[in-house]
């Protein structure tokens, strides 16, 4: 199969989404690429400002182990 499917970022505002649960490995993959910069912009860091470009992000593994339910 080839091609692509338009998933709203609407989606990731939705009760079922938010549900406090442990992501599955196709949860966590989605929420990475719901995080990822969809333009450039700076965030701001532990006190430093950080350059994102289009599909970047910055996570910690802490938090996206809290943010997934997962154990390291």
């Amino acid at each position: 199969m080839n091609g692509y499917f338009t998933l709203y970022r609407s989606f990731f505002h939705t009760i079922e989404w938010k549900e406090k649960r442990v992501f599955n490995k196709s949860e966590a993959w989605l929420d990475l690429i719901y995080m990822a910069a969809y333009k450039p912009y700076t965030k701001l860091v532990n006190r430093t400002y950080v350059e994102l470009d289009y599909g970047q992000l910055v996570a910690s593994y802490r938090f996206l182990e809290e943010r997934w339910k997962w154990s390291n």
